[in-house]
């Protein structure tokens, strides 16, 4: 029988699936199931922090990332902090979202040193500060699993970069290509 943490993981990453989809109901229930089997798992609030965002629950957003961020382990500095970011640019105080950006720096990822998801939680909360440029600059240079990354560049947080160019780029450069029998797979670049 799987440990409570791992089950909780599928329930989270059933939600996220469904997420980057935009099945919003059913990733709520995963998500929502997620919280209720294990109310401590900070990832479950964390990603139900940003499907409430993305589903214009501004309030809930926020309950769900200060739980996310006062549950997760000193190690993650950056998890949920782009929901709150997002929340402030929403209510017009750019310059607090500019202030969280700059104090989350020293927590930052390097492009060449970051884990997909750091990657992924930094470049979502440059965007989140309406710092695409930046996080495009960013997402162009890490070096990270090209597959793993592109999917979560299907996110709803990286939904304002959709049109740029770069990006569109990125995203291009980022697919899979498929090989023939015994060949190497692509790294995607």
């Amino acid at each position: 029988m799987p440990d409570r943490q791992s089950g909780t993981m599928s329930l989270v990453h059933l939600g996220w699936i469904d997420m980057e989809t935009r099945r919003w109901a059913t990733a709520r229930r995963w998500l929502d199931s997620a919280a209720a089997v294990n109310p401590g798992f900070f990832q479950a609030y964390a990603e139900r922090a940003a499907l409430r965002l993305a589903m214009g629950d501004s309030a809930g957003a926020r309950v769900d990332a200060e739980t996310a961020i006062r549950l997760r382990p000193e190690s993650d500095a950056l998890s949920a902090e782009d929901v709150l970011a997002a929340l402030e640019v929403g209510r017009g105080d750019t310059a607090a979202a500019r202030a969280r950006v700059l104090r989350l720096r020293a927590a930052a990822p390097g492009p060449g040193g970051a884990g997909v998801h750091q990657a992924a939680a930094w470049a979502a909360i440059l965007v989140a500060a309406r710092e695409q440029r930046e996080a495009i600059g960013f997402l162009e240079r890490a070096r990270v699993a090209p597959a793993h990354l592109r999917m979560h560049l299907e996110e709803p947080r990286f939904d304002p970069l959709r049109e740029d160019p770069r990006f569109e780029r990125l995203i291009a450069r980022l697919r899979v290509r498929p090989t023939a029998p015994g060949a190497p797979a692509s790294r995607g670049r």
